[in-house]
């Protein structure tokens, strides 16, 4: 992740939407994660209309973070090898 400002972090929620709840995960800048899967949600919170989250699953500990806030490329590049959640 290279999105996140230094000494902040990527919150992960319990769903694709803010409203619904941060668990206990947190990520931070330069951080590599698996994409378990992907969906649509609310749009990031900047404002940019990135509507795609992403599962990610850590130990057990699984959530849904905005793509705006991920390194990942374009739809067209990863959604041929990430699943829809």
């Amino acid at each position: 992740m290279t999105a996140v400002d230094p000494g902040s972090y990527l919150a992960s929620h319990y769903g694709p939407s803010y409203g619904s709840g941060q668990t206990r995960r947190r990520y931070y800048n330069g951080e590599e994660r698996e994409l378990a899967c992907w969906t649509t949600g609310d749009g990031d919170a900047d404002g940019h209309g990135g509507h795609y989250w992403f599962m990610l699953d850590f130990d057990g500990d699984s959530g849904y973070v905005n793509d705006w806030y991920l390194t990942t490329g374009s739809a067209a590049q990863w959604q041929p090898h990430v699943p829809h959640c």
